[in-house]
């Protein structure tokens, strides 16, 4: 019966996840938190919500860079300087949130999207999103209890 339950609970996590994830091993050395190659810098983008979050397209400069599903995080090596960080709806492109996020050379930062409130069960539709910097600390958690998506090349 434990093993039923186990299955159970594992196929019900898995389903939560919509977008296609990075390797296992990517995703362990994104969580070491490792500084970015000399003279770049590196912003770790997650995704907080709820277990019926919809996906969000994520650009980083008005570049696409990935979508973010519930619980998951992107990792970019960017150069530095001021970057604007958004989220936008899949289906029609519509802006959901955005945030600036200024990263001297070596440094890693942390900006979360997530939602502002909470989704409407029925309609499935995000009714409002957020995006901001999150403390240091506070990243690093975030990262630990997340997966990390396929990003799109830069």
């Amino acid at each position: 019966m434990r093993l039923l339950w186990s299955i159970l609970v594992a196929l019900a996590v898995a389903a939560c996840t919509s977008v296609p994830l990075a390797p296992r091993e990517a995703d362990a050395a994104a969580k070491r938190f490792e500084p970015p190659a000399r003279g770049w810098s590196a912003l770790y983008i997650v995704r907080e919500g709820y277990m019926i979050s919809d996906e969000v397209a994520v650009l980083v400069d008005q570049r696409p860079v990935g979508t973010l599903a519930y619980d998951t995080y992107l990792r970019l090596e960017l150069p530095p300087g001021q970057h604007d960080v958004r989220a936008e709806n899949l289906e029609n492109r519509q802006p959901l949130a955005v945030t600036t996020v200024q990263i001297a050379a070596g440094e890693v930062r942390f900006v979360t999207i997530a939602n502002a409130v909470f989704d409407s069960p029925l309609a499935r539709a995000v009714t409002e999103m957020s995006a901001r910097e999150m403390p240091v600390s506070a990243g690093r958690a975030a990262v630990l209890s997340r997966r990390l998506a396929a990003g799109i090349g830069r």
